[in-house]
C-alpha cells in the first residue's frame, strides 16, 4: 500500500507591521521672517478661516475608528491587521484617547504602543499648513470640486528646516522631512477641506523611505454650530529597501461637545 503523501507546509505568515508613529508636533521657533513674494487673497482668506476655526471650536468628543493594514507586495495587496476604536477627547487642542478597543476587545495598552499610529489630525495638521513658522510655499493649481462643492486647489512645499512632520521608527529614531502636498479650499467659506502631504527624501540610514498623509474635512455640527473638522484620514509608511508598507484608514464620527461634567482626566 502506497504511503499517503505528506501535507505541504503552510506558507510563512507575513510580518507584522512596523511600529511607527507619524506625528505632527508643534515646536518652539524664533519669529518667522517677513512674508515675501506676491500676495494671494485666497490663501490669506483660507488662513483667516483656519484661525477662526481653531480659535472658535469648542472642546469636543469624537469616536475614532482606525483600520490598520499591511502589505508586503508591489503593487500593494492590503491585509487588515486590526481595528482600533477609541473616544477621542480634544480639550484646548490636546488629544486624549479613552475607551480603547482593539478588534472589539478592551485594551489598557496605549494605542501608539501597539503598531503604526498617527496623531495631529484635528488641529496640528491644519495649523502647520497656515503657520508663518512653517513658511509653506503655495502654487495655484487647477480648481476642482470636492464632494460636490467647488474648491480652489493649491500645491504646497515645506522645507525641512520648517517641518513639524515627525516620523518615528520602532527603534526610537525620528526624522522631520521636507514635504510637498496639495490643499483644497472651499470657494464659499474658504475653509481648507482636504490636505494631502508626501515626504521628501529621508536619510539612507533611516528605516523608512516614504510616508504619505491625507486628511479630509467636512462640516459637522457641535452644540448647534457647524465646524469644518476631519471625517476621514489615511496615513501610509513604507519600510526602506522592501515592499513592506503599512496603512491606517481612520474615520471620525459622532462629534459632540465636551463639558467639564464628563470628568475626563488627562494623564
Amino acid at each position: 500500500m502506497a504511503a499517503a503523501p505528506s501535507a505541504a507546509p503552510p506558507p510563512p505568515a507575513p510580518p507584522e507591521p512596523p511600529r511607527v508613529e507619524a506625528a505632527k508636533t508643534p515646536s518652539a521657533r524664533p519669529a518667522p521672517p517677513p512674508r515675501t513674494g506676491p500676495d494671494d487673497n485666497i490663501i490669506d482668506s483660507a488662513k483667516d478661516a483656519a484661525d477662526k476655526l481653531i480659535d472658535g471650536i469648542p472642546n469636543f468628543i469624537v469616536q475614532q475608528n482606525t483600520t490598520r493594514y499591511v502589505s508586503t507586495t508591489y503593487p500593494a495587496q492590503w491585509r487588515a491587521i486590526d481595528v482600533v476604536s477609541a473616544d477621542v477627547v480634544v480639550v484646548d487642542g490636546k488629544e486624549d484617547y479613552r475607551n480603547i478597543q482593539v478588534s472589539g476587545k478592551p485594551s489598557n495598552r496605549a494605542v501608539e504602543k501597539s503598531g503604526s499610529w498617527s496623531t495631529g489630525e484635528f488641529v496640528t495638521t491644519l495649523e502647520d499648513v497656515i503657520s508663518p513658522y512653517t513658511q509653506a510655499a503655495f502654487r495655484k493649481s487647477t480648481d476642482e470640486s470636492l464632494n460636490g462643492r467647488p474648491a480652489y486647489t493649491y500645491n504646497l512645499r515645506v522645507l525641512k528646516d520648517n517641518s513639524n512632520w515627525n516620523i518615528i521608527a520602532p527603534d526610537g529614531a525620528s526624522y522631520e522631512p521636507a514635504y510637498t502636498g496639495t490643499i483644497w479650499i472651499d470657494k464659499e467659506t474658504f475653509n481648507i477641506m482636504r490636505i494631502e502631504e508626501q515626504t521628501g527624501p529621508m536619510p539612507s540610514s533611516f528605516p523608512f523611505d516614504k510616508a504619505e498623509s491625507v486628511v479630509e474635512y467636512s462640516f459637522v455640527r457641535i452644540d448647534g454650530k457647524n465646524y469644518a473638522l476631519p471625517v476621514h484620514s489615511e496615513v501610509l509608511t513604507c519600510q526602506r529597501g522592501t515592499s513592506t508598507c503599512t496603512k491606517n484608514e481612520i474615520n471620525f464620527q459622532n462629534y459632540r461637545k465636551f463639558t467639564a461634567e464628563s470628568n475626563i482626566i488627562f494623564k
